[in-house]
């Protein structure tokens, strides 16, 4: 069940929402209005997520349903120059569409760097205010450290392999495991210092 609310006087855009989704009830009226909220049912709900055009209304509506202890609340903020804020506030989940949609292209054009070689990037985020580069590598074969015991390969420094996964079951690596063809790799590294997992090594 869901309930969203559209700004008051765009009747077009309840329109467009109502239609789109059909399982939710959509209400046509001004979310600044603390009553109103009450109303309709911020004290009860299990997630919120204010998606306003103004990063200022996200963020007091966010703050609002957290003060209201509402479990999950999510916030778009296209403008995150105060990040310290967020941390304050509580508000767990922080969306910002600028930075999803420079990662969507940064992983696509890793991929694409990398397609003809042995190593594939699958996913790569960035966390730490964007100083750390989370990898996802698949292994398709004819790499030199394949086999080899993580204790034995010469990593560079502000490397962590992180996990590998070996058909569908997630290894928390030791220096005893090895990388294998056919394994997902999830590398933490700082500064965007890698593009292909061979760059991992000294």
């Amino acid at each position: 069940y869901a309930r969203g609310l559209a700004q008051a006087g765009d009747g077009e855009r309840c329109a467009e929402l109502a239609e789109d989704l059909p399982k939710a009830d959509i209400v046509c009226a001004d979310a600044t209005r603390k009553n109103l909220l009450i109303e309709e049912g911020i004290l009860d709900c299990d997630a919120f997520v204010a998606l306003t055009g103004f990063d200022e209304m996200n963020i007091i509506f966010g703050m609002y349903a957290k003060a209201k202890q509402v479990p999950k609340v999510v916030v778009k903020v296209n403008h995150i120059s105060f990040p310290e804020v967020f941390e304050q506030s509580g508000i767990q989940s922080i969306i910002t569409p600028k930075l999803i949609t420079a990662e969507r292209i940064s992983t696509y054009v890793r991929a694409m760097e990398n397609s003809a070689g042995h190593s594939t990037v699958q996913s790569l985020r960035r966390i730490v205010d964007n100083q750390v580069e989370a990898l996802e590598f698949v292994i398709h074969g004819g790499n030199s450290y394949i086999g080899t015991p993580l204790k034995e390969l010469p990593l560079r420094k502000n490397i962590l392999i992180a996990a590998i996964v070996r058909r569908g079951q997630t290894i928390i690596p030791g220096g005893s495991d090895s990388m294998e063809k056919g394994d997902s790799v999830v590398v933490i590294a700082v500064n965007g210092t890698i593009s292909e997992l061979d760059d991992i090594f000294r």
